[in-house]
């Protein structure tokens, strides 16, 4: 008797979970899609002057973003030595206003992190966009970088 009745909770168990889970509890997924970043050189206007990153960047929430918190690691691709004498990680805001379903060109400056000018690209590693700002004083948070992506080993 006492193994039938544990059935029935497991079963009731199983029950409640798959048909009451919500699907973003079963698959946690960003709100915005980007491309592998890509370190540029040169003047690009006034994003930046000597170098930046640029991807492209998708909103696919429904809310638009005001602003964005970026973290990233740069190291050189032959050495693996950061490209800065702060050491290899940087954090950055972006202040982009990015409506729902829009998608842009996402490109942040360089220049106030580098001492030198690079002869090549350097690695991207862990390029994370840790906190989303709405325009409706809400935020998506990712502080464990689940969704963080690389170029490193292209």
């Amino acid at each position: 008797m006492k193994d039938k009745q544990n059935f029935f909770r497991i079963v009731f168990l199983i029950h409640v979970f798959v048909f009451y889970s919500s699907c973003e509890f079963l698959s946690p997924r960003a709100p915005y899609i980007i491309s592998i970043p890509k370190m540029e050189i040169g003047d690009y206007g006034d994003y930046y002057k000597y170098a930046g990153i640029e991807c492209s960047f998708y909103n696919t929430s429904s809310k638009t973003i005001e602003k964005m918190e970026i973290d990233f690691s740069l190291f050189d691709p032959i050495t693996k030595k950061s490209l800065s004498i702060s050491g290899p990680h940087f954090s950055v805001v972006c202040r982009e206003t990015i409506d729902p379903g829009e998608e842009i060109d996402l490109r942040i400056s360089l220049d106030f992190f580098i001492h030198y000018i690079p002869d090549s690209p350097f690695l991207i590693d862990n390029f994370s966009v840790r906190r989303i700002y709405y325009t409706d004083k809400t935020t998506w948070e990712d502080p464990f970088g689940i969704f963080a992506v690389s170029n490193y080993g292209d």
